[in-house]
């Protein structure tokens, strides 16, 4: 596990290098020293609606099998996973939130997990794609052949995603069946036993809460933008949009340090934005979003390690 995550850091670092190899380390310094620190500020503050979007959505659907549960502990349980997060590939770590709880049973409460995260994922993916197409919209026009393909997949995509929305319970149905006739393990029931529990209007406000989460994630993004170079709004969100696309589903190194950057840089400069500007932006929301969260999270699970110590000692 030690040489995994050595590993992953290492991976980073020479990826990151590489970007900064590209960019020029001169542009970095350079847009570093003509910050607009008000813009740094503005999104260092959204991360507060950032982080309660992310809790409430994950504790809302906690309540759903277990009735009742304490915020406190759902809030620290989810300050520590952002901590495992970061040190995960694709942030899997985040989900061992279900394992942190001190409540049972535990594949019931990863199947919330999983779903609460599918949320993102498609709130990411529908946008991503939106982007991808009006960004790429000349390339696909010439190559008709990669336009008929990828349109067909997207659809078929799309397609499993809206049925998912609207008919959860048939979902349900569906895999209760494969589990009971294949399989037979309970803990396959108590994983899936989360489709049962959700209706489409239900689906919906998930889907909208997500999609708050999202928008917040873009404008603290473009406010980093702003803070080092100068983009416009549209150009920008859809721009970013896919930096966020390209960093959710390729899941690769330390936090994606060095992807996000490397993103930003190539889909940004198609607006006029310095490469060293790009960086800065992308390097500062990996700072702001995930490393200052992970090192909360590290410090509540030391305390809680401690204090479980001191009671054991006792």
């Amino acid at each position: 596990m030690k040489s995994f995550f050595y590993l992953k850091i290492a991976l980073s670092v020479i990826f990151l290098y590489y970007v900064i190899f590209n960019v020029d380390m001169d542009k970095i310094i350079d847009a570093l020293g003509h910050a607009e620190l008000n813009f740094v500020f503005f999104s260092a503050l959204l991360l507060v609606p950032n982080l309660f979007l992310q809790w409430y959505k994950w504790h809302f659907l906690m309540k759903i099998p277990l009735k009742t549960v304490d915020r406190s502990v759902t809030i620290k349980t989810f300050m520590i996973s952002l901590y495992f997060g970061l040190l995960t590939p694709g942030k899997l770590g985040e989900y061992g939130r279900a394992f942190l709880l001190p409540y049972n049973p535990k594949s019931a409460l990863l199947g919330f997990t999983v779903l609460d995260k599918a949320y993102n994922y498609i709130v990411i993916f529908i946008s991503g794609i939106i982007a991808a197409y009006y960004i790429f919209y000349g390339y696909l026009e010439e190559h008709a052949a990669v336009n008929g393909i990828l349109g067909i997949i997207i659809a078929l995509v799309f397609f499993v995603i809206i049925y998912f929305i609207f008919n959860p319970g048939k979902f349900y149905i569906k895999m209760k069946s494969i589990n009971d006739n294949y399989f037979k393990k309970d803990y396959i029931s108590n994983f899936i036993f989360c489709l049962d529990r959700i209706s489409p209007w239900l689906n919906l406000r998930l889907m909208l809460l997500s999609a708050v989460f999202i928008f917040v994630c873009l404008v603290q993004f473009y406010f980093l933008v702003m803070a080092f170079g100068e983009i416009s709004f549209i150009p920008g969100i859809e721009s970013l949009n896919l930096v966020i696309f390209i960093n959710t589903f390729v899941p690769l190194f330390f936090g994606n340090l060095g992807l996000r950057e490397g993103a930003a840089v190539f889909l940004l400069s198609r607006y006029g934005v310095e490469s060293g500007a790009a960086f800065n932006a992308g390097l500062s929301l990996f700072v702001i979003n995930l490393l200052f969260p992970a090192i909360i999270g590290y410090i509540i699970f030391l305390k809680q390690k401690q204090s479980q110590n001191a009671d054991d000692n006792n």
